[in-house]
């Protein structure tokens, strides 16, 4: 019996050390990953620009988060666009959009409720209004805000 129980006392003491050993694994895991965020660079803010980000996590995602920084002398928007929409449509800038960028400095967040599958590569898309000068960096990301960070 005594026997029986220094056993078990072992077995037990190796299960937990499998498992610290699997959490620190799984941590270590994490945090040298991609953690989702990619980021574009737009020089000619003249033209239309579309960027392919790869939705990257374990699960789907239900949001988007943008940000937007560096400088416009005009109107400009930007959408995230489902991967299979048609980019051969025609596709003009709305007064009022909610995505809209104005002129000047531009340090801008966007949240928009999306659902993407993890591997899907859905549009960001970058349209010009009256932006003929300037330059952007266009963060973007499927699995966190950006705006805590």
């Amino acid at each position: 019996m005594k026997l029986c129980v220094i056993l078990l006392l072992q077995i037990s003491v190796i299960i937990m050390k499998s498992f610290c050993l699997l959490c620190m694994c799984c941590l270590l895991f994490y945090s040298c990953t991609d953690r989702g965020v990619d980021t574009y660079e737009i020089h000619d803010v003249s033209k239309k620009h579309i960027f392919r980000p790869e939705v990257k996590g374990l699960f789907s995602n239900h949001s988007s988060s943008i940000h937007v920084e560096g400088y416009l002398d005009g109107e400009a928007e930007i959408y995230v666009l489902s991967p299979d929409f048609d980019l051969g449509k025609q596709f003009g800038c709305v007064p009022n959009q909610g995505n809209k960028l104005q002129p000047g400095k531009v340090n801008t967040y966007f949240e928009n409720s999306v659902h993407f599958e993890t591997g899907e590569k859905p549009c960001l898309y970058y349209l010009p209004c009256t932006a003929k000068k300037g330059h952007l960096k266009v963060r973007v990301s499927f699995s966190k805000y950006l705006k805590k960070e």
